[in-house]
């Protein structure tokens, strides 16, 4: 007997009839970010924790009010922040700029006073009247950008009627730039471009950064000051002072500073690279050293002092020797015990005499302009023509004896040669190859 038909079709083929209450299998869909990389998946991380961040924040109490129309965030405020950040060395380039008038108007930018060359610094073929300044290049200032803001963007003030960005009746063009939620103006031009490409995208380089600068973007390349600088120490000033060379050798000056700086309460303060010294310090040093450099020159000038005094002695004895050499005796005439009396009637006030000249020609005979007055008192006296020695009649007379006598001395003077050398020379007249001045020792004798 034949058991039961399986279910099926008919002919008793097998097949499968599914159960009603049994659900189909799905296809599983495609992973959505299968199609970004891992950088790309961790920066669209990065964005959406700020979009939480800055959402948690609006919701927050914490919220700041940067006192604008609009409310920053915490993470906004922070970015822009970072914005202001000064920009590494590398990042800095050069960019020349003519300072030659004449090149600046010449065809090919050089005048006939200068020349192009290949400059070594900027790497530029222009004129060699050039100086350079700082700037960032647009490359640098767009990673800044999205270093701070990843959804930053820019906007042209302008559009022609093809919604196309439109320029200026100059050239250049107005934007306006966002950043963290704020937005602010800028101006890019090209000078010295011809309109195209290349022109185009110097001017949207070039307003970027200008309006980058609005929210302080490589201000400290703007600026001709450090923007980034500390404020001076209070100890700046009296440092500044003393760097002066007509303070740091004045003792009153100086001690005028430390006074100021004690004052200040600044004589504590340590130099930088002072190897731990302080201010005062430093100034008491330099006090120290002046007041003994003040008593060494004291002590010099007394030992010049003394040492003048006893040249003139010197002096003083060679001319007393010379004087005794032609028997003139120096002492002076002993004065009377009773009150200033006439002159003689032979005084050498009253009457000039050969015997007056000689002994006054022997008392400034190493002076040529003494000498030279009594040489004229003796002419005038009408004795210049009597024997220099009263026991050489036919010898030189007191005029050429002392006439001699003076060009010898204004001679040694001419020369530098100094009190021996004018004391040698009152000894020259007495030339033996002279048969004027044959045995001429001892004229005032």
């Amino acid at each position: 007997m034949a058991g039961p038909k399986a279910a099926g079709t008919a002919g008793g083929s097998p097949k499968h009839t599914p159960n009603q209450d049994e659900t189909p299998a799905e296809t599983p869909e495609a992973n959505p970010l299968s199609a970004f990389t891992p950088a790309q998946i961790d920066q669209l991380l990065d964005v959406w924790k700020a979009q939480q961040d800055e959402r948690a924040d609006a919701e927050s109490p914490g919220r700041v009010d940067s006192g604008h129309t609009l409310e920053l965030s915490p993470a906004q405020l922070a970015g822009l922040e970072k914005l202001r950040a000064p920009f590494p060395p590398e990042a800095i380039a050069k960019r020349p700029t003519i300072s030659c008038g004449g090149c600046k108007n010449a065809p090919n930018k050089v005048c006939s006073a200068h020349t192009k060359s290949s400059c070594e610094e900027c790497g530029q073929y222009v004129t060699t009247a050039h100086k350079h300044l700082d700037y960032v290049g647009h490359a640098e200032a767009t990673d800044r950008l999205l270093s701070v803001d990843l959804t930053w963007d820019w906007q042209p003030m302008a559009k022609d009627d093809k919604g196309q960005p439109l320029l200026d009746v100059d050239g250049g063009m107005w934007i306006t730039l966002t950043v963290c939620g704020m937005t602010r103006k800028g101006y890019g031009d090209a000078v010295g471009k011809r309109a195209g490409v290349t022109a185009t995208k110097e001017i949207i380089g070039d307003a970027i950064r200008n309006a980058g600068m609005r929210f302080g973007m490589a201000l400290d390349l703007w600026a001709k000051t450090d923007l980034h600088a500390e404020p001076p120490h209070p100890a700046e000033p009296f440092m500044d002072a003393i760097r002066q060379e007509r303070v740091w050798m004045s003792s009153e000056w100086l001690s005028g500073v430390r006074r100021e700086a004690d004052e200040a309460g600044q004589l504590d303060f340590v130099l930088p690279r002072g190897g731990g010294k302080t201010l005062g310090d430093v100034i008491d040093a330099q006090l120290v050293f002046l007041e003994d450099a003040a008593q060494r020159y004291a002590e010099m000038r007394l030992r010049r002092d003394e040492e003048r005094a006893a040249r003139e002695a010197e002096r003083v004895a060679a001319t007393a020797q010379v004087a005794a050499e032609h028997g003139v005796n120096q002492t002076p005439p002993a004065q009377a015990a009773q009150g200033p009396t006439e002159p003689p009637a032979n005084s050498r006030e009253d009457r000039v005499t050969a015997a007056s000249i000689r002994v006054e020609a022997a008392e400034v005979w190493l002076n040529p302009d003494a000498l030279q007055n009594v040489l004229t008192r003796a002419q005038s006296g009408g004795v210049a023509n009597e024997p220099a020695r009263p026991e050489q009649p036919k010898g030189p007379t007191l005029g050429q004896a002392m006439r001699h006598q003076i060009t010898e001395l204004r001679a040694a003077h001419a020369q530098r040669a100094g009190t021996a050398q004018a004391s040698d020379a009152a000894h020259q007249y007495a030339d033996p190859q002279d048969p004027d001045w044959r045995d001429a020792s001892g004229y005032a004798g």
